[in-house]
């Protein structure tokens, strides 16, 4: 990974989600979506290259990184065949049902719930 990741992965990605703020207001919020999109595509990207072992591309927790790109995520198909597609966060209406759907990377099992008012995920 060291040889992989750029530096700003390391501030971007260095704490859980959940430790930290997302940015104020839609359009930054929006443009955080964007870049977190495109690093994961770069990252699966890099995985699914010819000399990266078969064991790794099958761990756990890239099978969850891929199943949640592809929930989440769209890239369209380039202009030319060696450019990469614009990446597109995808809408809460473009979304499979949620029982199809990862909610947690930590628990790639948890499910999102809600029942008398009251909703979890677990």
């Amino acid at each position: 990974m060291q040889g992989v990741a750029p530096l700003e992965w390391y501030e971007r990605y260095g704490k859980r989600i959940e430790d930290t703020r997302l940015p104020q207001g839609q359009a930054n919020r929006d443009a955080y979506a964007q870049t977190v999109g495109e690093d994961g595509f770069v990252l699966l990207d890099v995985l699914d290259a010819s000399e990266v072992p078969e064991g790794v591309r099958e761990l756990a927790s890239v099978t969850a990184l891929r199943y949640t790109w592809q929930r989440h995520y769209e890239r369209t198909p380039g202009a030319s065949s060696g450019e990469l597609g614009r990446v597109r966060f995808k809408e809460n209406r473009d979304l499979p049902r949620a029982a199809e759907g990862i909610e947690s990377p930590y628990d790639v099992d948890a499910r999102y719930r809600h029942k008398h008012g009251t909703s979890w995920t677990g």
